[in-house]
């Protein structure tokens, strides 16, 4: 590219995607990151862009290089070959200025051929792994912290979601007796506020097998506010379910949707509900907001400094604050939202967050 009459080089960078598959991904949000910002450095004009990608990702990020790899999340040995090995080879073939990590793991078996920069959306695999959460796959939480501490190792710079999640990777960093890293909290972005639709009597809940996401008080309130209010509408539970947890039987259990359908049954419900006890960022409540729905969200540090002090937070451990929050959201004023969803999305957008990667970058 020229300004100005002078040569300047555009910063080559290579992406994996390749270890993304929207049907079998554990976190949509992560997935969501993931395709957003290779989106974002594909469009901007510094930045040349190799895409290691995968049909199982569901994505093709148009006008870049993609290069495709099949079979790399049909099984957990394939991942790991992948990982810590396969990966290294291709991006050393390459020869990039940087290789981005989204998902934040690097091979703990070999240091990266190029600096790279790896989003490090959490750290509650390790949290798992120390806790010995029943149900959660020790291999995978083992193998997964390995890798993360490897970020922690040769990650040249990490970005993150959130203060409170920099927080978090610094003191997993220190707890691992490594030098404190380049971390920047670069944050997540949004598509602009979508105009409200014709609300349907019905409330969204997100449910989850995972144990940070608390489902089974998420059921026990919302029955009792369901009795308590006498709600007759829908109440419609997107997600997985733990072991023994059962819904009420007139409440419907939709499983996981496509994001378009899901974006749409999240716009024409009164209020999204949202229980979780450890997150990076929280997504759904600001994306709640963007589609002109009234979100109810648990009160943690990471939700609210997302939400920038909006929306309608309960405390977790207390049933009347989240009455009060859900009684709240089906009066509240589309205008009130509309105000919600613009505050957020200036804070909260893709262009932002590419331009401070990039920057990063080319520093």
């Amino acid at each position: 590219m020229r300004g100005g009459g002078v040569f300047v080089k555009k910063l080559k960078v290579i992406i994996s995607l390749a270890d993304q598959n929207f049907a079998r991904t554990t976190s949509v949000g992560t997935y969501n990151v993931a395709v957003h910002l290779a989106k974002g450095l594909a469009a901007h004009p510094g930045v040349e862009l190799t895409v290691l990608n995968t049909p199982a990702s569901g994505v093709e990020i148009a006008g870049v290089r993609n290069i495709q790899f099949a079979g790399v999340t049909d099984s957990m040995g394939r991942r790991v070959w992948w990982d810590q090995v396969r990966l290294n080879r291709e991006v050393h073939r390459l020869r990039p200025d940087w290789l981005f990590m989204p998902k934040g793991y690097l091979s703990f078996m070999r240091r990266p051929p190029c600096p790279t920069v790896a989003y490090v959306h959490d750290v509650m695999y390790h949290e798992y792994w120390r806790q010995g959460i029943p149900g959660f796959p020790k291999f995978k939480s083992w193998y997964f912290r390995k890798c993360v501490e490897a970020t922690l190792r040769y990650a040249q710079v990490i970005v993150t979601n959130s203060e409170y999640t920099k927080g978090q990777i610094n003191a997993e960093a220190r707890a691992c007796g490594y030098p404190e890293p380049k971390l920047v909290a670069i944050g997540i972005g949004f598509a602009a506020p979508i105009p409200a639709e014709e609300k349907q009597d019905q409330i969204l809940a997100l449910v989850s097998r995972w144990p940070n996401k608390i489902t089974p008080r998420a059921v026990e309130y919302l029955s009792r506010w369901e009795r308590q209010s006498r709600f007759a509408g829908q109440i419609l539970c997107v997600g997985s379910l733990p072991e023994g947890t059962v819904l009420p039987a007139r409440w419907r259990w939709l499983q996981r949707l496509p994001a378009a359908e899901f974006n749409r049954t999240m716009g024409a419900s009164k209020a999204l509900v949202y229980f979780t006890r450890n997150e990076g960022f929280g997504m759904p409540p600001v994306e709640a907001a963007l589609h002109g729905t009234a979100p109810v969200f648990s009160a943690i540090p990471p939700t609210e400094e997302a939400m920038l002090g909006l929306g309608l937070p309960f405390q977790n451990e207390d049933y009347e604050s989240f009455r009060v929050a859900m009684d709240k959201a089906l009066a509240c004023p589309s205008e009130t939202v509309a105000q919600w969803a613009r505050a957020l999305h200036a804070r909260h957008n893709w262009d932002r967050v590419t331009r401070e990667l990039v920057a990063l970058l080319t520093a």
